[in-house]
């Protein structure tokens, strides 16, 4: 099975929600949301390890504009701890049917992995708003690289 790199980004982020349910956003995109979610931005130059793969890079950057209150606080901190659980080792995931979004009903599966590295700005987490009283911004990233073989790829 040959698939498009964009595809491989969209299998990623699909597996990314399902596991951390967390609405996972590719950018540039029209969306907007305040709600607690992960960015994906696609970064230059993928990377060829030598050993018969290509890496796709991005960087993922948890978002959300909350109010300051415990609620709120706590959603944000539980979605955190998610994620970060998530994003500590590598992660396996099948490569979706294109157009579809599911997995191969034949049981032939391509598989890709994610690894991912922390990008710590620990002073930036939290940030006020000053625009809007109460309201704070978060703001967490990693740097993601999708791994697939080579042979995976249509190019």
């Amino acid at each position: 099975m040959q698939t498009a790199p964009l595809n491989i980004i969209t299998s990623y982020m699909a597996h990314l929600e399902k596991e951390c349910k967390t609405q996972a956003i590719l950018l540039p995109a029209e969306v907007q949301s305040d709600k607690f979610h992960v960015e994906l931005a696609l970064l230059p130059h993928p990377v060829v390890p030598g050993n018969g793969a290509i890496r796709i890079r991005l960087r993922a950057t948890a978002c959300a504009e909350l109010a300051a209150t415990e609620a709120a606080l706590n959603d944000c901190l539980a979605s955190s701890i998610r994620l970060a659980l998530f994003f500590d080792h590598a992660e396996g995931f099948a490569l979706c049917n294109e157009g579809t979004g599911s997995a191969p009903d034949d049981g032939a599966k391509e598989y890709g992995m994610a690894y991912h590295t922390a990008i710590r700005e620990d002073d930036e987490l939290f940030t006020d708003l000053n625009e809007r009283d109460g309201q704070y911004s978060y703001r967490e990233s990693w740097l993601v690289e999708l791994e697939v073989k080579e042979s995976a790829i249509a190019f």
